[in-house]
């Protein structure tokens, strides 16, 4: 009395009241599809949220690749799974190959060493840096690399293919190639495929050919250590007092005679005035 059971599954319900069976069947609601793959539940009515495809259920707007097929697409909506054939993409090489358990086929690649190298791919050999191979149609193929160098002299960097322009050694300082460096005021050097090449400057003529640095008398400066330096030069054409011009970095730049270091001479005769 008061039992309850199910006897023709989910959709039938059976009750005992007073000693009589009462039975019920249940009569799902229509809808506006039809649910091809539905997954199975305790409930009468057929649930239409994900798909049961091949013993594997997917969630609905899901696309998946089935088991049985993998060259076809699956995509799951409302409890219906619609597949269609999987589109491959072209093979780059000329004897692609279909691995196990893969739709689309791939081109080979090339074995060299034990590794495996993408088909198309370059890379160079572990014996030599200068054997350059590549992997074309599943055949590894390799060269020889020519090296085309600018440079007289050059140095072999182990592991490098092609050698490396030399650098210059120059009073105990190495220089890159290329580079360039001051050696003093008027002279400069660059490194040219290990090789120095030094350029001085010539200094033109002073103007002050009577003054001399072999006087005694204190005045006006024209010494020959000081030639790439300065040069002696009037304020103007009347006047008779020199001021010199420091040349290297300030050609426009006139410097009073008391700013020179150490005494100054004039040669006797000269006609040059004392401030």
């Amino acid at each position: 009395e008061g039992s309850h059971w199910r006897p023709d599954g989910p959709c039938s319900s059976c009750t005992c009241v007073n000693g009589e069976t009462i039975c019920s069947q249940t009569r799902c609601p229509p809808t506006n599809f039809q649910c091809s793959h539905p997954v199975p539940s305790d409930s009468c009515c057929p649930v239409c949220n994900s798909c049961l495809y091949e013993g594997v259920v997917h969630s609905h707007g899901q696309t998946f690749t089935p088991l049985s097929n993998p060259c076809q697409r699956c995509t799951c909506v409302r409890g219906t799974a619609t597949c269609v054939p999987h589109v491959c993409p072209p093979t780059p090489c000329a004897r692609p190959v279909v691995r196990p358990g893969q739709c689309c086929p791939e081109c080979p690649g090339c074995i060299y060493g034990g590794e495996e190298h993408a088909e198309g791919s370059s890379w160079f050999a572990d014996s030599t840096p200068c054997m350059n191979c590549m992997c074309v149609d599943g055949v590894t193929t390799c060269s020889e690399v020519r090296c085309l160098s600018p440079c007289v002299n050059f140095i072999n960097v182990p592991g490098e293919c092609c050698p490396v322009c030399a650098s210059c050694l120059y009073q105990g300082t190495v220089y890159p190639s290329n580079e360039q460096w001051e050696v003093d005021e008027c002279t400069s050097c660059t490194c040219v495929s290990g090789d120095v090449h030094c350029r001085s400057e010539r200094c033109p003529p002073l103007t002050c050919a009577t003054v001399s640095s072999t006087s005694t008398h204190t005045g006006f400066l024209c010494v020959s250590s000081y030639l790439p330096r300065f040069v002696l030069s009037p304020l103007s054409s009347s006047s008779s007092h020199l001021h010199c011009l420091w040349r290297p970095s300030l050609p426009n730049l006139r410097w009073p005679h008391a700013a020179l270091p150490g005494d100054v001479h004039v040669h006797p005769g000269s006609g040059l005035r004392r401030r």
